[in-house]
């Protein structure tokens, strides 16, 4: 067997265990949590349930490096990565996730036909943001538990395997269906979402390719998890204080979610194209670089 059809298949076994590890620890535990319902607590256990759900990525990471004797080598856990020690990548995590959300609420105040404006004072608007920001802070280890998964193996490893744009997808339709117990219960789009639970899973799968793309392009790019990370942290707790700092409380409460829905694809849409333009153009500038020393050698 060659060379290359070794490589293909120790990339195929160890994909493979890390998704089996990772979907059989999240949807067992939140199986599990469904094991010991009780309407009284369904939300602190749900919490619970979920937080160590997140925590599965990161274990089919840990778990396939053990078994497969893999290493420890691109484990994208260095804090700089291949950035060196710049603050740029995360500057840009921070402040272009931030004005993505904000682009998505200017669209959907738009789309609701009400004016762009605060609904409520800037110092409770400032405080708001920033104490959802705060918590997110606080448990930035569940977020590292997917990035380090996704982010940290899935998409290298697809992308050896298949390329830049099928791994993107890949990974997002991957993510996308990882969330499917979650969106049985509801999660996003609500059971009451019309085609559901099958339009659910497919506007996970998208949404999860879209902006999975961001999170991937950063990883990327720095050589880290942790600007991917930071992007997660900010998009879960940042997007809802947002929509509800600009938008009226009865508007938000009637939407339908499909206003919500295309706005956010109308931002992610864009911002694909850019990731995938600034991709390929390192990619041709670094095999032009490689070429020019093999002619200088």
């Amino acid at each position: 067997m060659s060379e290359r059809k070794l490589l293909r298949t120790l990339l195929l076994k160890r994909l493979g265990l890390f998704l089996a590890v990772t979907f059989a620890f999240s949807w067992g535990v939140i199986g599990l949590g469904q094991l010991f319902f009780d309407a009284e607590e369904e939300a602190a256990r749900g919490g619970l349930f979920s937080v160590l759900a997140m925590m599965g990525p990161a274990l089919g990471n840990l778990l396939t490096r053990r078994l497969t004797r893999e290493g420890w080598q691109g484990t994208y856990l260095e804090l700089w990565g291949k950035e060196g020690k710049r603050w740029g990548i995360y500057h840009l995590a921070i402040w272009g996730q931030l004005a993505m959300l904000l682009a998505a609420v200017v669209l959907l105040c738009i789309y609701e036909g009400i004016p762009f404006r605060l609904q409520y004072s800037l110092p409770y608007s400032a405080g708001l943001l920033m104490v959802n920001t705060a918590v997110g802070f606080a448990g930035l280890l569940v977020y590292f538990g997917e990035e380090w998964g996704w982010r940290g193996y899935l998409f290298p490893k697809l992308e050896q395997l298949m390329g830049t744009a099928a791994a993107l997808l890949g990974t997002g339709v991957i993510w996308g269906l990882w969330h499917l117990p979650a969106l049985l219960e509801g999660l996003n789009f609500g059971k009451d979402f019309p085609g559901y639970p099958v339009s659910n899973v497919l506007l996970m799968c998208v949404y999860c390719t879209l902006i999975g793309c961001f999170f991937s392009w950063m990883t990327w790019r720095s050589g880290s998890i942790w600007p991917a990370v930071l992007v997660h942290m900010l998009q879960d707790h940042a997007a809802d204080a947002m929509a509800y700092l600009f938008l009226p409380e009865n508007v938000l409460q009637q939407s339908d979610g499909m206003g919500k829905i295309s706005c956010n694809f109308a931002v992610l849409v864009p911002m694909l194209a850019l990731v995938m333009w600034d991709m390929r153009r390192k990619k041709t500038s670094g095999q032009l670089q490689s070429a020019k020393r093999l002619n200088e050698a």
